[in-house]
Formats: structure tokens, C-alpha cells, sequence
């Protein structure tokens, strides 16, 4: 049924537009879904009009998204009455869609334009950093671990809480493979850089 319902969506679509107006539809969705434009459009023109500005209360939040569930049963609850962005900045219709504030327009919301361009170059700094620490070395376990947290550090549409949350999970429990599987990380003195090798 879902094959049948995918077919008949793209075949909708290629009668109604054309193959080629189909496709530049289809790859503007795409980069708009990574680089979120128009919600970060949005955000720029209702804040701090529809909703005030968050001063971290967004971002914070992330560290309560590291308690496991069965340790903190009503953790969405609480998040639910932190997050409200969607509703609050889009209007009601916007609640429970899968709408997504975008890097650059969390920390617009959070710390106005100027806490959003120093936001962004920490980003920047932490991703050199990152990449430093397991890539640069090209041990295989660094590699491998910079491999699967890509797609997590290059698409900057996530709420920045889920986002770090995530990632770090990824890492610890990634970090935890690769020891386990007989890497051997060390800290070499004098340069920024982790090594990982395997014995």
C-alpha cells in the first residue's frame, strides 16, 4: 500500500508538472530541508514580536534529554512545557509537525542576532575541533566514528537540544565500540588531536 501510495504520488506529480520541473521540485525540497530557510525566515520575523526572546532555556534543555526514560518517566512532559517555539513563534497549526527551528534560528531566539553569529562560529570551531580530534590522525575507529556523526554535524535544521544530545549518545556509545573492539585512544601532548589505534 505504501509502494502503491509513493508511485502514484510521484506519477501525480510528473503528469501534472513535467519530469524536469518534477525533479528541481524535488531537489528545492531537499535543500530546503537542510538549510531550513523558510523557518529560519520565519523566526527572524516573529521573534521577539510573537514569542520573547529564550536566553538558553531551549538549549539547555538538552541535558535533560540525556536521562533515560525509565529513570525520568514524565521527561517529555517537562520538555513539552519548555519547547513551545512551534506553537509560539507558527501558531497552533504548527504544534506536533515535524517544523524545525534550524541552528541559526535557535540562537536567534534564544540570544538575538548577535548571541546567533557568535553561536554559529563556536559551531564552526567545535566542527574543526571534532574533525581534528578523529580524522586528521586517519586512525580507522576515528574515522568511523566521524563517518556516522557526519550526517549529524552537517544538517543544521535540528532543534540545537536534540541535536547535542544525540550526538553525544552516538559518540560515548561509538567510543565505547571501538574500545571494546581493541582500539586504544590516547591524548597526544602539545597537539589537539585524539589519536585511536588498533592493536
Amino acid at each position: 500500500a505504501q509502494l502503491e501510495y509513493a508511485v502514484g504520488g510521484v506519477w501525480d506529480r510528473v503528469s501534472e508538472k513535467g519530469l524536469l520541473e518534477y525533479i528541481f521540485w524535488g531537489l528545492e525540497l531537499v535543500v530546503e530541508r537542510m538549510d531550513g530557510i523558510y523557518t529560519f525566515t520565519g523566526v527572524l520575523m516573529n521573534v521577539p514580536d510573537s514569542m520573547e526572546y529564550q536566553w538558553g532555556k531551549t538549549i539547555v534543555v538538552g541535558f535533560a534529554m540525556l536521562v533515560p526514560t525509565f529513570i525520568w518517566e514524565e521527561k517529555y512532559d517537562y520538555l513539552r512545557t519548555v519547547i513551545t517555539w512551534g506553537a509560539g513563534i507558527f501558531g497552533p497549526d504548527a504544534e506536533g509537525s515535524g517544523i524545525s527551528i534550524t541552528h541559526p534560528g535557535e540562537l536567534f531566539l534564544n540570544f538575538g542576532p548577535i548571541g546567533m553569529l557568535l553561536g554559529m562560529m563556536m559551531f564552526g570551531a567545535a566542527f574543526r575541533l571534532i574533525h581534528n580530534w578523529l580524522v586528521s590522525g586517519r586512525r580507522f575507529f576515528g574515522i568511523v566514528i566521524y563517518a556516522v556523526i557526519w550526517p549529524t554535524l552537517v544538517v543544521p535544521e535540528h532543534p540545537i537540544a536534540a541535536y547535542f544530545s544525540d550526538a553525544f549518545k552516538q559518540i560515548v556509545l561509538l567510543v565505547l565500540i571501538s574500545w571494546i573492539a581493541g582500539a586504544r585512544w590516547k591524548w597526544q601532548r602539545g597537539k589537539s588531536r585524539l589519536h585511536v589505534s588498533v592493536q
